[in-house]
């Protein structure tokens, strides 16, 4: 029987190799669904929603279609490979951003 991504162990399986890989590849258009662009970007969480969490500038999102985004991993070494799609949204929320702040992020911003 195959396990879908949207259980619980299976969000649980991307979290973990989400977190033992650590840096993503974000992909995602521009505004006219012609160019694609890829960024290296660390995830900061992973909530039970199966939403990742990453900080970024207003500036590096401007332009770009955040409704189909894919996120990739990759950790050839040991054969691990995660990758989905989704869709992206910016969220000033103050509280949110407090929350998943870290001394990592500080030299970005």
């Amino acid at each position: 029987m195959k396990k879908n991504a949207q259980s619980s162990e299976g969000l649980q399986r991307i979290s973990d190799l989400a977190a033992d890989i650590g840096v993503a590849m974000v992909t995602t258009l521009d505004v006219s669904s012609q160019l694609l662009t890829s960024r290296p970007m660390m995830p900061l969480e992973m909530d039970d929603k199966a939403s990742l969490w990453f900080f970024t500038s207003n500036a590096t999102c401007h332009g770009l279609a955040l409704d189909r985004v894919n996120v990739s991993f990759a950790e050839p070494k040991s054969a691990s490979y995660v990758s989905f799609s989704g869709r992206a949204a910016v969220v000033s929320d103050q509280t949110r951003i407090h929350a998943l702040w870290t001394p990592m992020v500080k030299p970005w911003f």
